[in-house]
């Protein structure tokens, strides 16, 4: 019954009987070990290999301090700075432009397909309002973002009829929105991770998103005629609110998904 460390240099290889190699630090290791301990060795080395937490400079709040709101308020302002270009210590993409999976709307006459979708100027939203409830067992938060203008960039499709245009049709996309009021809701209970110490984990995220204007710009509505592409984008963007009652239910959806994964990314390295 041992355990023996000796630097490897050839192939990562991993042979579940008595021995496992992997990489530290760029270093090659060979560990031999019982077979019954191997399982909880893997763990922990998967663990220690990581070596994955928050800069130093990330700003944390007490959770249980009476200026809870108020610290959230200013952490949250900090984040937006430190994600914009993403933390690549704890795997979290940029956020400006942050990156959608795709969306597919079907109505009755006629399917819009976002392919692709890049979101501009997220790190210029300013907390207007937050509310909190947290326990020992549980998080919520309320967050009310105000953002001046917010860009989604795409490949699109469009095929059916929309107001008085049949239109099949594919390219890029570019929606603006103004003026926008971007609420979330979110909560989870607290866990605790494979260390043993405390987390929050989000189960439910959902977002809200409201402009005050949105102006719509599908490229190549009619291939070759950009003159009557602009006349169509025109009235779409005229008639804003019907075209976003379109799409809206469906971006919240996507956008809410990715920000729950995003969230929980994050505070499994935020202790409670």
């Amino acid at each position: 019954m041992f355990t023996q460390f000796r630097r490897y240099k050839g192939p990562a290889i991993l042979n579940l009987t008595d021995h496992c190699e992997c990489q530290i630090s760029g270093q090659h290791f060979i560990l031999r070990i019982p077979q019954m301990k191997l399982f909880l060795v893997l763990l922990a080395f998967a663990h220690v290999s990581k070596g994955q937490k928050l800069p130093d400079d990330f700003k944390v709040c007490d959770h249980f301090a009476s200026d809870i709101n108020e610290c959230l308020g200013v952490a949250f302002a900090s984040a937006l700075k430190q994600l914009k270009n993403g933390i690549p210590a704890i795997n979290a993409s940029p956020i400006d432009p942050y990156r959608l999976s795709n969306m597919t709307i079907v109505r009755k006459d006629h399917a819009i397909g976002f392919y692709d979708i890049d979101l501009y100027n997220f790190t210029t939203g300013k907390l207007d309002y937050i509310d909190t409830k947290i326990t020992r067992d549980s998080f919520f938060a309320k967050m009310n973002i105000s953002m001046p203008v917010i860009t989604a960039l795409a490949d699109y499709t469009l095929k059916g009829k929309l107001f008085l245009f049949n239109i099949e049709a594919k390219g890029k996309g570019v929606l603006t929105m103004k003026n926008t009021e971007f609420t979330i809701l979110m909560s989870g209970p607290v866990i605790k991770d494979a260390a043993g110490a405390e987390r929050f984990k989000l189960t439910t995220f959902e977002s809200k998103i409201h402009p005050k204007s949105v102006t719509f710009n599908f490229g190549d509505l009619v291939p070759g005629q950009k003159m009557v592409t602009d006349q169509v984008n025109a009235v779409l963007t005229e008639n804003w609110e019907i075209l976003y009652k379109e799409v809206e239910s469906e971006l919240e959806k996507v956008s809410s998904e990715h920000l729950l994964d995003y969230s929980n990314n994050i505070l499994q390295y935020v202790p409670v």
